[in-house]
């Protein structure tokens, strides 16, 4: 991860839960804890940029990407994915490093987590091109 992000760019994110890892992954790999936290300086959250700032009616009273996605960008969506939010893919992430899941199952988990994170990013970078404009 830190070679992927290399030591310079804005991180963007939707809310603190990644922020919350990396101060995890600070504590548990102190090898790595002075360039995991360089990392949260980083950080840009597109939540508290919207919460603070922008309001559509179609938010329905929730800033949650799931709820502010379709409202900015209405041609895109969660509903044809197998995990389709934060708490589905933790729960998949755990099946997935279980031993008693099979190898098959657990390609299968891991194809659905990294097309619902993808989601993620292009929902990020609709957002923000929805924003600018």
């Amino acid at each position: 991860m830190l070679e992927a992000l290399g030591n310079q760019g804005s991180i963007m994110v939707y809310t603190g839960f990644e922020e919350a890892r990396i101060k995890e992954m600070a504590d548990a790999l102190p090898r790595y804890r002075r360039s995991l936290l360089d990392l949260c300086g980083r950080i840009f959250d597109l939540h508290k940029v919207l919460n603070a700032h922008y309001y559509h009616p179609e938010f329905h009273g929730s800033w949650s990407i799931k709820a502010v996605l379709p409202a900015l960008v209405p041609n895109m969506s969660y509903a044809d994915l197998d995990i389709k939010d934060g708490t589905l893919a933790s729960l998949s992430f755990g099946q997935m490093i279980s031993h008693e899941t099979s190898r098959e199952e657990k390609a299968k988990i891991r194809e659905s987590l990294l097309a619902y994170c993808k989601r993620d990013t292009e929902a990020m970078v609709e957002i923000y091109g929805q924003l600018k404009t």
